[in-house]
Order: C-alpha cells, then sequence, then structure tokens
C-alpha cells in the first residue's frame, strides 16, 4: 500500500518538475525573443 502511494507521489512530483522545466523554456524562450527583437 506504501508502495502505491509513494509512486503516485513520484508522478507528481515528476509533474510538477515538468511544469517548471516547461516553465523555464517559456520564459527563456521570451527572453531569446526579446533579445533577438533589440
Amino acid at each position: 500500500m506504501y508502495l502505491l502511494h509513494f509512486k503516485a507521489e513520484n508522478r507528481a512530483v515528476d509533474a510538477s518538475s515538468s511544469a517548471v522545466i516547461a516553465k523555464n523554456a517559456e520564459t527563456s524562450g521570451i527572453e531569446l525573443a526579446n533579445s533577438n527583437a533589440l
């Protein structure tokens, strides 16, 4: 039972990590676009 809970938690962590990575990539893309526009 504990193992299932642990796996579910890991999936939640992976999902939030992916969201952070995506957000960072989006921010980097915006900064890159801004620097190219200058």
